[in-house]
């Protein structure tokens, strides 16, 4: 004896009405994916009282959520909101004029692709202006699980590399090489691989980066200012000698 056959769902949209609230919505069809499955996307405004009801995140919420973030990343390196970004070369959400810009990104998901034309905007914006650029990713903003990376350039990373021990990683080939997938189950520090390449690290390790970094630059400038009094400690015993 042959098996009923499931009858097959015409494609389209299809009206439906909730049976807990009374609203009303569509169901799109789509494809056969097997004998009693397809392919479906529901749309109903469900009513606050319905227990299917899912508030939608005022976009004041969203906004300050947003700014809370900004300023969280221009905290890591004392830089200030800037007015325009975007416009005359304010290709970035903060600036500490002649040291740092910075910018921010995020989304909702567990992961965000990060396109080479930003990094690269950002890094030629920053070099020109002599800074060093550095971008802030949230990822999963709105998750249990919330994350937030650093990227930077390597430049950056290797004038601390030798002292802080780490490993950098590689992350899985992107088969597109115009963009990087930047996920939450990726240990860092772990290689960006954009142009320029990048390595991303997490906030309490570029905090610890930059201490280092600025640990030597201090050095330096030190050592810089003892050769320049040499040298004229080395000029006034000429000058003299010659008198």
């Amino acid at each position: 004896m042959k098996k009923p056959q499931t009858p097959r769902l015409e494609r389209g949209h299809k009206t439906v009405r909730c049976r807990e609230c009374g609203a009303e919505g569509t169901v799109r069809v789509g494809r056969q994916l097997a004998r009693s499955r397809v392919k479906a996307g529901i749309s109903v405004e469900h009513l606050p009282h319905c227990p299917a009801y899912k508030p939608d995140q005022p976009s004041h919420l969203k906004k300050k959520r947003w700014t809370q973030q900004e300023k969280q990343a221009n905290a890591l390196v004392g830089a200030r909101e800037t007015v325009a970004s975007g416009a005359a070369n304010e290709d970035a959400d903060g600036r500490f004029f002649g040291h740092w810009r910075v910018e921010s990104k995020g989304t909702v998901k567990s992961s965000y692709t990060l396109t080479g034309a930003v990094w690269a905007k950002l890094v030629v914006g920053a070099l020109r202006a002599g800074e060093e650029p550095i971008l802030h990713v949230r990822i999963g903003r709105s998750t249990a699980v919330e994350r937030d990376l650093v990227i930077v350039r390597t430049d950056f990373f290797d004038a601390a590399m030798g002292k802080t021990g780490w490993r950098v990683r590689e992350a899985p080939q992107n088969r597109n090489a115009k963009s990087f997938r930047l996920t939450l189950d990726v240990e860092t520090p772990y290689l960006v691989q954009l142009v320029p390449l990048a390595i991303a690290v997490t906030e309490h390790q570029f905090k610890e980066l930059k201490e280092l970094v600025d640990e030597a630059q201090e050095s330096e400038d030190l050592q810089r200012a003892g050769e320049a009094d040499a040298e004229d400690q080395d000029d006034l015993v000429g000058g003299a000698d010659s008198a």
